[in-house]
């Protein structure tokens, strides 16, 4: 089945617990609602990520499960500069992304004590007119604030216009180092290739979020599901200086200016003049926290890597008295979970965790105890 969307589960009572007994969808491309019926020997295998919790959120009570929307996690992402990268240094394809590359343990209070956050440094390099691609996607998060971020999630025109504004800036600033380099170096006129290294710096909220209904009612049978709102609770306090998830961002990043100032040279005053006038990126150490104040306020980018709000152990079963009861949703009879909901959040990118979770509940539901 394509173009179809799940909107409600249909649960009954029976010995073992709520059985799932039918399934509602809406059709997209007819615009109408159906219900499919499953058979009395029918496992339901949820793989839907942040929409696993908001399907089966209310049922909690019914299902004798709370824990169903707690326990949610997601990664704050805050850019780390944009360096020239020295002429003698050639780089290649590989290099334009290296999905982990740096790993510090920051922690939240003074006295270092306590649970560490692990940041994880993201690193990108090559030319400019390689990157702009990749560029164009990752000004995105880092110059359009976040009122239109929600349009832009929306409004997948919107995003495409967002997009070619974002490489057509990027775009402008190089033709006008061509420009520059050319009245300054008349001998070398031309096109001034620039090599570039830039980072990401990524962490865990320090405080679970929780999926949160935006009403009491029961979901309709109608075509669009219940709406439940995502609590990420990242920078939440008032005073950020007491928050603790300032506080990590602010020592991880004021550390490692340094290490960014030795993998390459910041680009002309005048550039970071202008990058600086679009993301805030800092260059200096005293420019930190004004950054991270800045970019939490507005700019901030979440639900990037949303996990959590069916975690094992907790809303589904760990299999642990029987294989065949591995990712069964706690109550019921016929549910199995094999999402990234059902996994705290990984400190790396969570594709390969949300593969082997599929694996691990596929291969245990086939086993013969």
């Amino acid at each position: 089945m394509t173009q179809q969307r799940v909107t409600q589960l249909h649960l009954e009572t029976r010995h073992g617990g709520q059985r799932c007994t039918a399934i509602t969808v809406f059709n997209l491309v007819e615009g109408e609602l159906e219900t499919y019926h499953l058979g009395p020997n029918t496992k339901l295998l949820l793989c839907a990520g942040a929409a696993t919790p908001q399907l089966l959120y209310e049922h909690r009570e019914k299902l004798d499960n709370m824990e169903i929307g707690e326990h949610v996690n997601d990664h704050i992402l805050l850019p780390l500069g944009i360096y020239l990268l020295p002429d003698e240094l050639q780089v290649t394809l590989k290099d334009q992304y290296v999905s982990l590359f740096a790993t510090t343990e920051e922690f939240s209070t003074d006295d270092g004590h306590g649970e560490p956050t692990i940041c994880n440094f993201d690193f990108f390099s090559g030319q400019l007119d390689v990157l702009l691609y990749l560029v164009s996607h990752l000004f995105l998060a880092f110059w359009v604030p976040n009122w239109l971020k929600f349009w832009m999630i929306r409004n997948p025109r919107l995003f495409q216009c967002l997009k070619q504004v974002s490489r057509g800036l990027v775009s402008v600033f190089n033709s006008l180092d061509d420009l520059l380099w050319s009245i300054f170096h008349p001998s070398k006129m031309g096109k001034h290739q620039w090599n570039l290294i830039s980072a990401i710096v990524k962490f865990n909220i320090a405080r679970e979020g929780f999926y949160k209904p935006q009403s009491d009612t029961k979901t309709p049978a109608k075509e669009e599901p219940k709406r439940y709102e995502i609590i990420l609770r990242c920078f939440e306090k008032a005073s950020l200086e007491q928050d603790p998830d300032f506080r990590v961002a602010k020592t991880a990043i004021t550390r490692q200016i340094p290490l960014m100032d030795s993998l390459g040279a910041k680009p002309h005053p005048f550039f970071q003049f202008l990058i600086r006038l679009l993301t805030r990126m800092p260059y200096k150490t005293q420019q930190v926290e004004d950054y991270i104040k800045h970019y939490s306020r507005y700019d901030l980018l979440t639900e990037q890597h949303l996990s959590g709000g069916c975690v094992f152990g907790q809303a589904i079963d760990l299999g642990q008295e029987s294989s065949q009861d591995t990712g069964k949703v706690l109550g019921s009879e016929n549910i199995y979970v094999a999402d990234l909901s059902a996994s705290p959040l990984p400190r790396v990118s969570p594709q390969m965790t949300a593969y082997l979770i599929g694996h691990h509940v596929a291969t245990q539901l086939c086993r013969r105890d």
